[in-house]
């Protein structure tokens, strides 16, 4: 589970969530202080508080590709936000 604290620039980057508790079926599974968000989005993947809910290594190798190819998807989705930028950034 990603979660991401939004602002609108960088002049609002202690906006936000601060303290946030992930709950499944009334059960608290998680309570965490998020990251503050950077303020720009080229940043926003490196940004994000990561709650793992597996030691499973090959779930989170698994994890760790899809995270680079979020940071290779980015830039180019920021230039050119079609279907066809997104798709040729993940090759």
């Amino acid at each position: 589970l990603r979660l991401w604290n939004y602002n609108a620039s960088r002049a609002h980057t202690t906006r936000g969530a601060r303290k946030v508790e992930v709950r499944l079926g009334g059960e608290l599974l998680r309570a965490v202080e998020l990251r503050q968000a950077s303020g720009i989005v080229a940043g926003a993947v490196d940004h994000a508080t990561v709650l793992d809910f597996t030691e499973d290594p090959e779930v989170l190798r698994k994890l760790a590709e899809q995270d680079e190819a979020e940071r290779r998807l980015l830039p180019a989705a920021l230039a050119d936000p079609t279907e066809q930028a997104a798709e040729a950034a993940l090759r």
